[in-house]
């Protein structure tokens, strides 16, 4: 895993609420993984079982569950409003007022309007600033991209490739150049770059965006 891998890993849990980062100290902090809590109240399983929903390796899914099953069965039929108490919350004497700076992460990605995937209420917001910035068609066509490359369309991730895209062009490009794929051939002829024989649009996109922003 390289440095650039694990800082955008590290900064999704910290958009999902599963962490907190120190980028002076180097520290990380793990607000709500199972392993640091005794579950013995409604408010510590409800934290558990948020915690287990979050988790999106099918594989990590089955182990954390086969590992707490007695624990997330007696978690059944608890109080629900209980459920989504954190566990910050819990070490706090079981009271139920939230840290102003706590953040709220879904237990399950939230899809804006335009497909980009939120996991917090900051992100909800952020994903709705971008679609009054750039239009639902691509913001839709940018999410897409990222999906056929097995990337989540985060809001920082759309938003890093949508600034590009509203950056300054060489000139004969549009700015919606990356919509339609007519459009993407246009601008491929203004910076004289023509598709390959059986090359895909989306490779042909990206040696356009090479070209592009080599000197961004």
């Amino acid at each position: 895993m390289t440095a650039n891998t694990l800082r955008d890993a590290i900064d999704e849990f910290r958009r999902r609420g599963l962490l907190d980062l120190d980028k002076d100290t180097g520290e990380v902090y793990v607000i709500d993984w199972p392993r640091w809590h005794l579950f013995k109240t409604p408010a510590a399983l409800g934290a558990l079982r948020s915690s287990v929903n979050r988790i999106q390796s099918k594989k990590l899914l089955i182990t954390v569950k086969n590992a707490y099953k007695s624990t997330l069965d007696g978690c059944k039929g608890k109080d629900k409003v209980k459920d989504k108490v954190s566990s910050l919350e819990e070490e706090m004497d079981g009271r139920l007022e939230r840290p102003q700076k706590q953040k709220q992460a879904f237990a399950k990605p939230y899809r804006s309007e335009a497909g980009i995937l939120c996991w917090t209420e900051d992100d909800k917001f952020f994903a709705e600033n971008l679609l009054k910035a750039f239009g639902k068609e691509i913001i839709q066509k940018t999410v897409a991209e990222l999906e056929t490359e097995g990337v989540e369309p985060l809001p920082s991730r759309v938003s890093k490739i949508l600034n590009l895209v509203s950056s300054p062009l060489p000139k004969g490009i549009p700015k919606n150049w990356l919509v339609s794929d007519d459009l993407t051939i246009l601008a491929g002829n203004a910076i004289d770059l023509q598709a390959r024989r059986g090359e895909s649009m989306e490779a042909y996109r990206q040696r356009i965006k090479n070209q592009i922003y080599a000197k961004s």
